[in-house]
């Protein structure tokens, strides 16, 4: 089987975390099926030297005189294939983000993969925008099927919907045109329901299980861990309002992971409530660094608005560790009362409750846990369901 993917997001030297889950499933799907040929079609996405600000006029002079957009490189590590065109993109409100460069540079990628493994039998998009355009595109032109992985969260975002409410054509089109479309859970497939999109299939993440493992450690203090962007979606200040509402009562600290616009902004108010002296704030975090914070906290806690589904989750559960999230649309396809606990979403009571909980239960079994997550979770699960998923797909 041929697989050429076309990532949304996907990290670059510049960028190194933008979309590193999608470059992971990627890989181990390579991984678990030696017969298959897949690859990775990229042109930039995500890296600043391939995108113009319309505030940055002089450095994007800059990057127009350097650009070579003939120049494809590629790359091979035994049946994982990966391409790259360089092309510039900018705002979509001008001649659509120059999606014409984009699907080119896709078909480019796309020929030199067909030369070296054959004809193509399934075009991935990974991600609604702009890979599902240019998924679309690449199927008028060769009618290669195609399958869209649906990563937005929420979905959609309030610029792809019209003033009634309805998807916009552009997102609309190349989203009903799929001959599949993959949520990642049981929420996420009830909204694309609700936009009148029924070939949905539910295929839940994975989590590397060989890289997030658990150690033999007990935190000497009570540690609370949480990551990711500083954005509003993550809840982090209805988290930090939470350990303002709790007080005296919780004696321990609270490490928050990841960077973002909001970064200021949450260590402002978590000195304001008086809680700054209880909060470590660790900036970016690389892979590694999150698995061993992981490894040494007390119990993880998610407190997003919203979730497509919540790999965080995922992988604290790997390293043996109980979690605790808010009904955000992923969690509950993920949490049982086994291994953590659901509670209220944007309630910064049922925060500060949902701790006290945690604390006071004993019951929480590492072991258990852990084989609850690679019972339910395992990267062969995930291939075995996008073997059965393609294979329907091709027909």
């Amino acid at each position: 089987m041929n697989i050429f993917n076309i990532p949304s997001w996907y990290p670059s030297a510049r960028n190194p975390i933008y979309g590193t889950f999608v470059k992971e499933q990627i890989a181990l799907l390579a991984r678990l099926n030696p017969s298959w040929n897949l690859a990775v079609s990229t042109w930039g996405q995500g890296d600043p030297a391939h995108m113009l600000w319309a505030k940055d006029t002089v450095k994007n002079i800059a990057k127009i005189i350097h650009h070579q957009p003939a120049r494809t490189l590629s790359e091979r590590h035994e049946n994982l294939y990966h391409f790259h065109t360089p092309t510039l993109t900018w705002t979509r409100k001008v001649l659509h983000g120059n999606l014409r460069g984009l699907i080119r540079a896709n078909e480019s990628n796309l020929k030199r993969f067909e030369q070296s493994v054959g004809k193509m039998d399934v075009i991935h998009a990974q991600a609604t925008y702009p890979g599902a355009l240019v998924a679309q595109a690449l199927n008028r032109k060769f009618g290669i099927p195609y399958v869209v992985s649906i990563r937005m969260s929420p979905f959609p975002f309030s610029e792809f919907l019209d003033k009634k409410g309805n998807l916009k054509p552009f997102i609309a089109a190349p989203l009903a045109g799929a001959n599949r479309l993959i949520a990642t859970s049981h929420s996420l497939e009830k909204t694309l329901h609700s936009f009148g999109l029924e070939h949905v299939t539910v295929v839940h993440n994975p989590v590397d299980l060989d890289f997030f493992h658990p150690i033999v450690f007990t935190p000497k203090k009570l540690t609370l861990l949480t990551v990711g962007r500083m954005e509003k979606q993550k809840g982090f200040d209805l988290l930090i309002r939470a350990m303002a509402m709790l007080g005296t009562d919780f004696d321990g600290i609270l490490r928050i992971g990841g960077d973002g616009r909001f970064l200021a902004e949450y260590q402002q108010l978590a000195r304001s409530l008086g809680v700054a002296d209880r909060i470590v704030w660790l900036g970016e975090l690389s892979r590694e660094q999150v698995r061993d914070e992981m490894q040494h906290c007390s119990f993880y806690v998610l407190p997003s608005r919203h979730e497509t589904f919540g790999n965080v989750l995922l992988e604290a559960m790997a390293c043996g560790k109980p979690v605790m999230a808010t009904r955000c649309g992923g969690p509950e396809d993920i949490l049982t009362d086994e291994v953590g606990l659901l509670i209220e979403n944007e309630n910064v009571e049922a925060l500060a409750k949902g701790i006290q909980t945690m604390i006071k239960l004993a019951r929480f079994d590492s072991h258990h846990i852990r084989a609850n997550v690679c019972a339910r979770f395992s990267p062969e699960g995930f291939s075995n369901e996008m073997i059965r998923l393609y294979a329907k797909v091709i027909g």
